[in-house]
């Protein structure tokens, strides 16, 4: 079965079962118990054992990451932290409605819909959820389900299949693809041709992401392909993108053999991939707290390939944690919170955050923060740049440049308007003008994508629009929800014949939603360490989407691994060590 709603937290019937018969996705349905009891039974060894001197520990910005970082961080209950969010809602892009119309209920998502599952990417992610009983409420598509295998593109008037294995599509099916359809010409030849192709300087630090796949495999893989996947992903554009930032396997696969080479065997001989310093320290410390048989039957029933997906949309997710930190004694969240100046006592080895409002400025042991970079370094700075610059503001200042988003969801009462069973199309950048005037960067078909998350009957489609393509716009000039639903029609009439009116449409315009990695980001992010490291010792830290990845899977691993480090008492962490340390296989988090 493709599509799985979990029956409940993972069950002690399910983890005493041989391993071979645990079917990847089962729970046993009878006997479950709660989290804590389960918990108990595996062993879990809790990482506040040895109780160390107490902190205080700020945490700026109320998405993902900073709910994350806060809910490790109270794990330790000589920890007090205070969590500071500038509006009166938590998530940050996060955002789910769920709409009632005649015949049931919709649910719409403005931010990200699904979650990567599989381990060791999305560890983090799954504790978190099993640590908030939200396995109930979490579905997924299997890696064998049309929905997920089956992805297009849009070229240059037509939906064109990527070629991938799965969704009903034989090998000559995806063969007959790659030699007629025009996005895939000279898609083969330059296949074969790779390996030949000579590596780049040794002296080059970094080339944009266009830039690697010209030289590699020709300029049509890069526009129509490599563009569509970076406006999945970044709704960004591929000129700008930093590859050592953004594909930093593929970067790293260069020299030798060549990328195609070293894919096939790294994929024949199944070596592992390698991960970022954030991820292995997730890996190592979740194998440190739980027990063996937890880690060998969570990696059983979260296999790579799989999407998830929650029941009442990602809110829901924040709305679990919001809960579940207000059930800490340790924890203090403080809503509509405008901090004005953030100061690092070296004598006293404190920070010292003022907020506005007569409230007296408070001293932290360490303050993380979750927000942009921008946001930051105007804290840094004080009211009327009250503090000279440091290298650490500057950094920060220059760190800015983010694209905006419009995303418009839309619901039709006949269900059979998708023409065929997939996941969406993305829109690359060479797409005439007159195919894309609006500047859409793709189209989800959530009815597929996320089936079983509405209880009314019809098609459900959403319709990503911007990004890159309205830098340098004025605010006034960015469309407002009624001018972003006509657009995301239009996109529908003209690319799939949709003339139907929705019976519910809605759209969020996501104001610099999602920072932009461009060349040159890994090294900025090291220098960036050395300058927290040595003007404020370390007790000022950076997390989230600015800086180790946009994904909400990075967000919660950034957020784990810098809580995983101060219990440690690793104290000397940034947030940054994704750039200063070297990348290793998972297998490295067993040792």
């Amino acid at each position: 079965m493709a599509l799985r709603r979990w029956p409940g937290p993972v069950s002690a019937s399910c983890l005493r079962l041989p391993l071979s018969d645990v079917p990847c996705w089962q729970c046993a349905r009878k006997g479950a118990l709660l989290l804590p009891q389960w918990q108990r039974q595996l062993r879990l060894q809790s990482t506040s054992t040895s109780r160390r001197p107490d902190k205080r520990v700020a945490v700026i910005g109320g998405g993902i990451t900073g709910l994350t970082t806060a809910f490790h961080l109270a794990s330790q209950h000589s920890t007090k932290v205070v969590l500071y969010e500038k509006s009166n809602t938590l998530g940050g892009w996060m955002q789910s409605d769920t709409v009632d119309i005649d015949s049931g209920k919709v649910v719409f998502d403005y931010g990200p819909r699904t979650l990567m599952g599989g381990l060791p990417d999305a560890m983090a992610t799954v504790e978190l959820l099993i640590k908030l009983n939200m396995l109930d409420s979490t579905m997924r598509i299997g890696i064998k389900s049309a929905a997920l295998a089956n992805r297009y593109i849009y070229y240059p008037d037509h939906l064109v299949r990527v070629p991938a294995p799965g969704g009903g599509a034989s090998f000559f099916d995806i063969i007959r693809d790659m030699l007629q359809e025009p996005a895939y010409e000279g898609f083969l030849r330059s296949l074969v041709g790779e390996p030949f192709k000579e590596c780049r300087d040794p002296k080059v630090r970094d080339e944009s992401v266009a830039s690697f796949y010209r030289r590699r495999f020709g300029a049509g893989v890069a526009d129509n392909l490599v563009s569509a996947f970076s406006h999945g992903v970044y709704a960004g554009d591929i000129d700008k993108l930093s590859m050592k930032a953004t594909m930093r396997q593929f970067w790293d696969d260069e020299s030798g053999p060549g990328v195609i080479i070293k894919l096939m065997d790294r994929h024949l001989s199944r070596k592992p991939l390698y991960h970022k310093h954030n991820k292995i320290q997730v890996l190592r410390a979740i194998r440190r707290e739980y027990s063996s048989e937890f880690n060998i039957r969570v990696g059983l029933m979260f296999a790579p390939g799989y999407i998830l997906y929650l029941d009442g949309g990602m809110h829901s997710l924040i709305s679990a944690l919001s809960r579940e930190l207000k059930k800490f004694p340790n924890v203090e969240i403080v809503r509509n919170a405008t901090i004005t100046h953030i100061q690092y006592d070296k004598a006293k080895e404190s920070m010292i955050l003022s907020s506005a409002g007569n409230k007296p400025p408070a001293r932290y042991d360490y303050v993380i923060s979750t927000t942009p970079s921008t946001a930051l370094a105007s804290q840094l700075r004080g009211p009327g740049g009250r503090t000279p610059p440091t290298a650490t503001s500057r950094m920060l200042a220059a760190n800015d440049y983010a694209v905006n988003v419009m995303v418009v969801n839309l619901f039709y009462k006949n269900p059979d308007l998708i023409p065929t069973q997939a996941f969406g199309y993305l829109i690359p950048r060479s797409v005439p003008f007159e195919q894309n005037p609006e500047r859409a960067l793709g189209v989800m078909f959530a009815s597929h994508a996320v089936r079983g998350q509405d209880s009314a009957v019809g098609t459900k489609l959403a319709v990503m629009i911007g990004g890159h393509w309205w830098d340098g716009w004025n605010n006034s000039d960015l469309p407002d929800e009624q001018t972003g639903i006509a657009m995301a029609k239009s996109v529908l009439a003209r690319h799939l014949g949709i003339v139907d009116e929705p019976v519910v449409a809605k759209a969020r315009l996501q104001y610099k939603a999602i920072p932009q990695y461009t060349v040159g980001h890994c090294d900025r992010m090291e220098d960036l360490h050395e300058y927290l490291c040595r003007e404020y010792d370390s007790r000022l830290k950076v997390a989230g989407a600015w800086y180790t990845g946009v994904g909400v899977n990075d967000g919660i691993t950034a957020g784990r691994a810098i809580a995983t480090a101060l219990h440690a008492g690793n104290t000397k962490e940034t947030g940054l060590e994704d750039y200063v340390n070297p990348a290793q296989p998972a297998l490295a988090a067993l040792l």
